[in-house]
């Protein structure tokens, strides 16, 4: 049994508690700002300029792509027109969002977007033209650029649809790949998820199309369909919502989820066969994009996605409901949803705009989060929330473009930004619009105690799995957050690395010590797995209650019960402590030593 020992040392002062945000919720400073026309395109955020804070970059149907400071103020050589409209329409919902990374190795990002001009642009981040666009393509493009290396050349590739049907996979100077344009036969509104489905080491693409039979994709890196593909997803109709990949049943292999006109959310294998339980009616059109998070801290993933029928739906991976699910909204719903911690409790929401130009933030369990809806928005929300911190001060913002011109940023208050709890945490997933998660292991935690007394410690089993053929390296930590949501004041121990082999499950024992001075309450102890300090790819976490010293029964009082209870297991006790409440200080006796802790709490 490969066991190693992670003791948690919990052993030096009370927990400083910070009141979590309460209330009303501000517009971060500077903004909204507005541009010349609807803003239904989605952002992003990168570096670009010499500063540390992060810029937002998002597209609006005035035909100019912006680059905004945290601040709101433009940066310079910005926005830069993205060509003229061949066919205005102010109603548009699916206009091209920007992708950005540095596709050049210059190590400077660069912005990708498609426009409604026939082309693709691609900018330099002070506005000037990346050397071989704007590219030219067969028609509008409203599809959003994803980003992959799908040939195996150590360079990214830069794939779209456009509203001829074709999908195009463009190389960094604006040249075609070998393979493409590979024609889908109709509109192509949906923007492709790029994921390696065939265990090849390089990303597959995946895109949905209106074209009537078929309308279902999944495409090699050559051009050639994938084994199982096309499909025929949608008969009649064709496919609007963009597809997202991730291992929801933990076989090892990427599953595809996407919604379709006809109110199915479709869950595919690599394939192309459904998993069991699907395809499942959720009763309207769907043109909101999936999102895929673990949201319960089970090992499987979850589904969330808005629903036109004024409702977002959330499921587990077999095709249940989630308990409180789905949730009502005041209009259709085609925003896609993005999670992270919004509110520093430790445990991740569900961000979503809608039609009537609301702002939904819901907990797990269905319920709205404190503040939510947001309402200063004035019209018609189809962009995705955005949630970074842009300015680098610890605070979380919310950023989403509206149909009334502008581009609205929340600052989301103290000690919410939390980069580990970021799963999906905008539109695509990540910059480069992937919607592909990568989850190589899982963790699960196994019989933790349900209630511990100030100074006394617990060990915790856990099994890590990995889900991958490849060995796998990654951080391991622990992090505890008391019940106002904060991080309370619990040294956590040294952050640990993990090595594991293709497909292994290593059992791995951690000690957690709570300390003497704990305040009573309810603690959230959660355990990573991932870069520690950068991001997470899974999380588990167990709810502690922390007693006092002396308080055998739990009640909140150490009194005459206790005393009584203390006496009626005087002598052996053995671990674990949750089967000997008395023994306060572990030894394995309840003693005289016990005795005088009881006292020494009376009251």
């Amino acid at each position: 049994m490969n066991t190693f020992q992670l003791t948690m040392s919990m052993a030096c002062g009370s927990v400083f508690a910070v009141a979590g945000r309460v209330g009303d919720i501000p517009l971060e400073p500077g903004w909204p700002v507005p541009t010349g026309f609807s803003v239904s395109p989605s952002g992003t955020a990168a570096q670009m300029d010499d500063d540390p804070q992060l810029e937002v970059i998002i597209a609006s149907q005035d035909e100019h792509v912006y680059v905004f400071d945290h601040d709101g103020s433009l940066l310079p050589g910005w926005p830069r027109w993205i060509g003229e409209t061949l066919w205005p329409d102010q109603w548009a919902n699916t206009n091209s969002s920007p992708a950005v990374a540095d596709i050049d190795g210059d190590g400077e990002a660069e912005i990708i977007v498609g426009s409604l001009s026939a082309e693709l642009y691609a900018f330099n981040r002070d506005g000037s033209y990346v050397p071989g666009f704007p590219r030219a393509t067969s028609f509008m493009v409203y599809s959003t650029p994803a980003l992959g290396d799908i040939d195996g050349d150590d360079e990214l590739e830069i794939v779209f649809g456009d509203n001829h049907g074709y999908i195009y996979a463009l190389n960094t100077d604006g040249t075609d790949c070998a393979g493409f344009p590979y024609p889908t036969g109709y509109t192509v509104h949906a923007s492709p998820a790029l994921g390696d489905l065939d265990g090849d080491g390089y990303p597959e693409i995946v895109v949905g199309s209106e074209h009537d039979n078929p309308d279902f994709f999944a495409i090699d890196g050559d051009g050639t369909d994938l084994p199982g593909f096309p499909l025929n997803l949608d008969p009649n109709v064709g496919i609007i919502s963009s597809p997202a990949l991730a291992d929801l049943d933990l076989d090892g292999s990427l599953d595809i989820v996407v919604g379709c006109r006809n109110g199915l959310i479709c869950v595919l294998d690599a394939t192309g066969s459904f998993l069991p339980g699907w395809p499942i009616d959720a009763g309207y059109s769907c043109q909101s994009s999936p999102t895929l998070v673990d949201l319960d801290g089970d090992p499987e993933l979850e589904i969330i996605v808005g629903m036109n029928d004024s409702q977002v739906v959330a499921y587990n991976h077999d095709g249940t409901t989630l308990p409180g699910w789905p949730v009502p909204t005041s209009y259709t719903v085609i925003s896609s949803p993005s999670v992270g911690d919004v509110d520093g409790d430790g445990r991740v929401e569900i961000i979503v705009g809608e039609n009537t130009g609301k702002v939904y933030g819901f907990e797990i369990d269905g319920t709205a989060v404190d503040g939510f809806p947001l309402l200063d928005a004035t019209y018609t929300i189809y962009s995705s929330p955005l949630l970074a911190d842009l300015d680098l001060d610890g605070h979380l913002e919310l950023l989403v473009g509206c149909n009334d011109t502008w581009v609205y940023c929340w600052d989301l208050g103290e000690a919410t930004h939390d980069a580990e709890l970021l799963p999906w945490p905008q539109f695509r997933a990540d910059g480069r619009n992937t919607a592909c998660l990568y989850r190589p292991t899982y963790v699960v935690i196994s019989d933790p105690p349900e209630s511990l007394a100030q100074g006394q410690s617990a060990e915790i089993d856990l099994a890590v799995t990995s889900i991958v053929d490849d060995a796998v390296e990654f951080d391991f930590w622990w992090r505890v957050f008391d019940e106002s949501g904060v991080v309370g004041d619990w040294p956590t121990p040294e952050v640990q690395t993990l090595s594991l082999d293709g497909f292994e499950t290593r059992p791995v024992m951690s000690e957690l010590s709570v300390p003497e001075a704990a305040a009573p309450g309810l603690y959230l102890c959660q355990v990573y797995l991932g870069a520690h300090e950068q991001s997470s790819f899974d999380t588990a976490s167990f709810e502690l209650t922390v007693t006092v010293a002396g308080d055998v029964d739990g009640d909140g009082d150490v009194d005459t019960s206790d005393l009584l209870a203390l006496l009626a297991a005087w002598g052996d006790c053995p671990p674990p402590p949750e089967d000997c409440p008395a023994d306060f200080d572990q030894d394995g006796d309840v003693d005289t030593t016990d005795l005088l802790t009881l006292l020494a709490n009376w009251g």
